[in-house]
């Protein structure tokens, strides 16, 4: 049988050990809900970069293919006064 010390230590051990169990539930659901949200993060961030890359591979597309075209008609403009110029076309050898 327990004196009246050991039953007060005894109780004491249990409500801390309880206290630590509760603390130690809060914590890993604290982690758990942490780690969570990194992952969420992680897929968020990267969906971002994909869609980042895709709009600035479409924008440098366009750009590449608008350069191209505004060269080629350049290039037809000078083809056409040079003609004019010179009674002939040049760049082929036929007049």
């Amino acid at each position: 049988m327990y004196n009246g010390l050991q039953t007060k230590l005894l109780y004491a051990v249990r409500t801390r050990a309880r206290v630590v169990d509760e603390h130690h539930a809060a914590h890993t659901q604290t982690i758990a809900a942490l780690e969570s949200t990194v992952n969420e993060n992680k897929i968020a961030t990267a969906e971002t970069i994909r869609e980042t890359y895709a709009v600035l591979w479409r924008d440098y597309t366009e750009k590449v293919f608008q350069l191209k075209l505004d060269h080629d008609n350049q290039l037809a403009e000078l083809r056409q006064t040079t003609k004019r110029h010179h009674g002939r076309d040049r760049t082929s050898g036929i007049a």
